[in-house]
């Protein structure tokens, strides 16, 4: 009964993570993929010729929040370079969220 009790409690946060990743993957892929690369690490198209490079996420670590924030208000707002634009104005919380939770996925 108690494993039932845990399951039931817990299974909406699990759906909702696999939404979020599902959701996140074509957002991902039209605006994160040329510079991050396809596979998250880094080595996108149009990443290849930046400098700074942009973020491998096969290897970052970062908590939730400052990525949130550098996606949302670019780079230069966490006191890093200029490198990348925030997408505040382009993608909604619930969708830079998503982006973030498909980002996890790279994870080696």
């Amino acid at each position: 009964m108690r494993r039932l009790l845990i399951a039931v409690v817990w299974w909406p946060f699990f759906l909702g993570a696999a939404r979020a990743e599902e959701n996140g993957k074509p957002i991902y892929q039209e605006h994160c993929a040329k510079c991050h690369g396809s596979r998250g690490d880094g080595k996108g198209p149009v990443g290849r010729a930046l400098d700074p490079k942009p973020t491998d996420f096969t290897y970052a670590k970062a908590d939730d929040a400052a990525w949130f924030k550098v996606t949302k208000f670019g780079t230069k707002a966490a006191g890093k370079s200029d490198g990348m634009e925030g997408y505040g104005k382009l993608l909604t919380d619930d969708q830079i969220r998503a982006v973030l939770t498909y980002c996890k996925t790279f994870k080696r």
